[in-house]
């Protein structure tokens, strides 16, 4: 701060005057104590237009009135934050975010005037907030998509796909993440699998998958598109009635099934089941970019494969 801004004294009418003009949220408070000296309620002095707008009350009602009185999505680290500001008189910043609003807000209280008096700023912080958790989603997905990479391209393919099935199960913190190829005459080929040690007990093995058409209907769930996401297991219900009722009900909450090709072939499809949706990374673009390079790795182990055995 300006030292000489820093030994002004500004009038009460000066202060208001700031605070009124502010483009942010403000209203200063005078706190009401218990005989112990605990602060129970905040009493409002003045709001400015905006403060008055965010909570839905107009600046006549509030002025007078108490906190508890007026504002009903109420954070309760205000009386904390009004204590340390009016009472302590200290600066206090904080961040928190608000379900009603679906907003994220910055609360700065500063004491003003005396002791037991305090002013809150509020600033909207949502477009801050979200650019940080996009820039978080994108650096963890990216780090996820090449620490795949690695593991497929230093390391023979068994041992790559098993790593990378490991890797993306525990970012995922999923039951089950599996390949199963599907040969030229659509019949089940290989099966490669990494199985939560508790969770992935279990679920449908490679026997079941060679009694029910899971090509088919991941194939109907996917279309046209390279991966589909599955957060509701009833919807298999629609594609295959068989599978949900005999297989999936009670074991299988939610899935993603992503296709594996050979240019215009499918050659299998990677699946991860009962997997958390709400990871801090891009799942869908993890998932999908993953198995594109398991599809070009597991069609150069088929190439290799063939012309080993006409050696």
């Amino acid at each position: 701060m300006n030292k000489k801004l820093a030994n002004i004294d500004f009038s009460d009418g000066e202060i208001l005057g700031m605070l009124k003009d502010l483009p942010d949220a403000c209203c200063i408070f005078q706190v009401v104590t218990d005989p112990f000296g605990t602060v129970k309620d905040m009493q409002f002095l003045f709001v400015n237009e905006k403060y008055a707008s965010l909570v839905g009350k107009s600046a006549p009602e509030l002025v007078g009135s108490t906190f508890y009185e007026t504002v009903s999505n109420r954070d309760e680290d205000w009386i904390r934050l009004s204590y340390q500001a009016a009472i302590m008189r200290q600066s206090v910043i904080n961040r928190t975010y608000n379900t009603k609003y679906n907003k994220w807000f910055e609360f700065w209280a500063v004491p003003v005037y005396k002791k037991g008096f305090c002013a809150f700023i509020i600033h909207d912080v949502t477009a801050e907030k979200r650019e940080e958790e996009n820039r978080t989603i994108q650096n963890n997905s990216n780090r996820i998509i090449i620490e795949c990479a690695k593991s497929m391209n230093s390391n023979d393919f068994k041992t790559g796909i098993n790593l990378v099935l490991e890797q993306l199960g525990n970012e995922l913190s999923a039951a089950r993440v599996f390949v199963v190829e599907r040969k030229e005459d659509g019949s089940v080929g290989q099966f490669y699998s990494w199985s939560h040690k508790n969770t992935g007990i279990g679920l449908p093995t490679v026997k079941i998958f060679k009694k029910f058409d899971f090509f088919g209907m991941w194939q109907r769930q996917l279309d046209e598109d390279n991966i589909s996401i599955i957060n509701d297991i009833k919807s298999v219900n629609e594609h295959a009635p068989e599978i949900f009722e005999k297989i999936l009900e009670g074991i299988i909450t939610n899935y993603m099934v992503a296709t594996l090709r050979d240019h215009d072939r499918i050659i299998g499809y990677m699946v991860a089941d009962n997997y958390n949706y709400e990871a801090d990374f891009d799942i869908e673009n993890v998932f999908e970019t993953v198995s594109m390079f398991v599809a070009s790795e597991l069609s150069n182990y088929n190439l290799k494969q063939e012309i080993d055995n006409l050696r």
